[in-house]
């Protein structure tokens, strides 16, 4: 059994990483699936196991019901937070932020993606995470080149080691405004912000 006091935050981690390798390792979906299940059971809430869990359960059941059904439980669980109590939502703002992810990545449903992003928001407006993902949303997806301006500049304003809001505003500078020196001019600030970033590199050599 499980040692009392145990972590179960780490012992569904653990559960998460035994079930990636049994599906990548040693090539059992169905023991990989079961594993799954019995983490979101230890911990229902928990939203880097539900993201790893909803992608492998799409990817071997070619459909997001599962995915989407562990999200939706986890945040029927999760209060939605208030001014007065500002931390009550933070474990609801990292499954928002996953499932946007999921949605995105692998479902193509940014319309619902951007809706779960827009409540990230509202939960935290400090937590750039959302805010840059949210703007590249907004660019490619919903097409409001101002807002995504806008929202872009705020993430790295907030936070200006944010590599990914950095390079999504690159990005948006080469495609949404043809401004070619301004675009390097943030690839270059990535690549200056963390040197060691392949992601940096790639998009910066793309660009060249």
């Amino acid at each position: 059994g499980e040692e009392q006091g145990a972590d179960p935050n780490m012992s569904a981690e653990a559960l998460g990483e035994a079930a990636r390798f049994t599906h990548e390792r040693n090539k059992d979906p169905e023991k990989a699936g079961e594993i799954f299940r019995a983490a979101i059971h230890k911990m229902p809430t928990h939203s880097q196991m539900l993201g790893q869990a909803a992608t492998f359960f799409y990817r071997v059941d070619h459909d997001d019901v599962s995915g989407r059904k562990y999200f939706e439980q986890a945040l029927e669980k999760l209060p939605a937070g208030s001014k007065d109590k500002p931390g009550a939502g933070k474990d609801r703002y990292e499954v928002l932020l996953q499932y946007a992810r999921f949605l995105h990545d692998e479902c193509n449903s940014d319309e619902e993606a951007g809706g779960h992003l827009r409540e990230c928001i509202t939960i935290n407006p400090s937590d750039t995470r959302a805010i840059g993902f949210y703007a590249k949303l907004l660019h490619e997806h919903f097409g409001d080149i101002g807002l995504s301006d806008r929202y872009f500049r705020q993430a790295i304003k907030i936070d200006p080691s944010n590599m990914e809001a950095i390079l999504g505003y690159a990005k948006f500078q080469e495609d949404a405004r043809d401004s070619y020196p301004m675009a390097e001019h943030y690839y270059q600030l990535a690549m200056k912000t963390d040197p060691t970033s392949g992601d940096a590199l790639s998009q910066y050599a793309q660009f060249l």
